[in-house]
């Protein structure tokens, strides 16, 4: 039985453990420091904080691990090259931000439909800037490791934002926190350019 000190004790380590990871910080991971800056991306339509150490993935080692001719348009990797973050802009497909939770539980089912191996962990919505964003996470293998994955979308001026990261499973602790606070970062910058109308 759990006394009530000892909740207390269990809610101020669990503060404690997550106050370091904060993306207005400089954070340490597998002796790498990041620090997080805003990104200005797809014809000055979107706005979201990400490491700075994050480098666009070469197109080669992109068509290796993202075989599909759908890649996503922007995947950017961590100096180790084993933590992605990837956005597709998709200007052909219409989704209202009423929709964009229908589309994302219909995308989760999709996938599970396709590999039944996968474990989802999460599913959830994040109150952006001026937006939402939907969005589930799961545990996959690949190859000879298990992933931690974040599929996440959001409608951009009327527009699918269709996004991802992945990790190996078992770094997956700080990168929880970090991405959820990116993704609290997303902006719609054209709802600012109506505004200023």
């Amino acid at each position: 039985m759990e006394y009530g000190d000892e909740n207390a004790i269990a809610i101020r380590r669990e503060a404690l453990r997550q106050s370091k990871w904060d993306i207005s910080l400089e954070v340490e991971i597998d002796d790498v420091s990041y620090t997080f800056a805003e990104r200005i991306l797809h014809d000055q339509k979107i706005s979201i904080i990400l490491p700075e150490q994050f480098d666009v993935m070469r197109p080669e080692i992109a068509k290796l691990k993202y075989p599909s001719e759908y890649r996503p348009d922007m995947i950017l990797t961590s100096p180790k090259k084993g933590v992605d973050f990837t956005l597709k802009y998709i200007l052909y497909e219409d989704v209202s931000p009423e929709e964009i939770e229908e589309f994302t539980e219909n995308l989760r089912m999709a996938g599970k439909r396709m590999n039944p191996a996968t474990i989802y962990e999460t599913v959830g919505k994040i109150k952006a800037v001026n937006t939402f964003v939907p969005y589930y996470a799961c545990q996959t293998s690949a190859f000879d490791a298990d992933l931690y994955c974040i599929t996440f979308t959001s409608s951009i001026d009327g527009h699918l934002l269709l996004g991802g990261f992945s990790c190996i499973y078992e770094e997956r602790e700080p990168w929880i926190i970090l991405v959820k606070q990116m993704l609290e970062t997303i902006q719609d910058l054209t709802l600012e350019e109506e505004a200023r109308k």
